[in-house]
């Protein structure tokens, strides 16, 4: 993947923000929404990741994504598996923030405490975990 992410039905430009080469972080000024790419294994990347799902829970994030402003989205994989997002709403990272893909893990994990859920696919809103079910 580029500068810029092009994903089927995504609307608006996502630009990377980050300089790391391996955990990508997406801006979309306009909607103030973030996605944050982690490949967990070594065989994985940005690219694996988007194309790790479809159908519904792929147009689903989508939609989402397209209709909300001030979201972060981590999203992940692991090798062999469809990958995995978590929405997390309401999310306003300052600008510093945005740039490093450890800070927006460390901010989502401490502030939100969301535990695992186990759930491949989950809204965290106010803090609490709610799985996404299709």
């Amino acid at each position: 993947m580029d500068n810029e992410l092009y994903l089927n039905g995504l609307y608006g430009t996502y630009i990377k923000v980050n300089r790391e080469k391996r955990y990508d972080v997406y801006y979309n000024k306009y909607n103030n929404n973030t996605i944050v790419f982690d490949p967990i294994d070594k065989c994985c990347n940005t690219e694996s990741i988007a194309n790790g799902i479809g159908g519904k829970r792929y147009m689903y994030l989508m939609d989402i994504l397209n209709e909300n402003e001030g979201l972060v989205v981590h999203w992940s994989q692991v090798e062999g598996t469809t990958s995995d997002y978590d929405i997390y709403y309401n999310v306003d990272l300052g600008e510093y923030e945005r740039k490093s893909h450890s800070r927006i893990v460390n901010i989502l994990y401490k502030s939100f405490k969301a535990s695992i859920s186990g759930m491949k696919y989950n809204e965290i809103i106010n803090g609490e975990r709610i799985p996404i079910t299709f």
